[in-house]
């Protein structure tokens, strides 16, 4: 599995947490040490314990002090019904292409990016 890691540098030491898990993170003064280390912490919890992933949902109201969050209230969502009318409107070739450019970028990890 591949999982994105935030790696900042503040002063001498490195920073690196685990995007998807923020529970799991490292400081070492060694970029390489702290990818490590947080390596091994998700392996750790995804090996060692039962873990389970669920999808819960937020119900937002109307109005909020949080500008971020009002605008979020205000997304709506669409039925999975009203988009069959758009099935088939992408030729075939064209989905390939799609599919092979997720298959070949997405979901990649560069750890000399940063």
């Amino acid at each position: 599995m591949i999982y994105d890691v935030i790696l900042s540098q503040k002063e001498n030491q490195y920073f690196a947490r685990v995007k998807e898990w923020p529970e799991i993170m490292a400081y070492d003064k060694k970029r390489d040490e702290a990818i490590r280390q947080v390596q091994t912490q998700l392996f750790d919890w995804l090996t060692r314990q039962k873990v389970e992933v669920v999808q819960i949902e937020v119900p937002l109201p109307k109005t909020t002090k949080n500008p971020y969050t009002a605008q979020l209230a205000l997304r709506q969502g669409v039925a999975g019904s009203d988009l069959l009318a758009f099935a088939g409107c992408i030729e075939p070739s064209e989905l390939q292409k799609m599919s092979q450019a997720i298959e070949e970028d997405c979901a990649k990890v560069d750890l000399n990016e940063w």
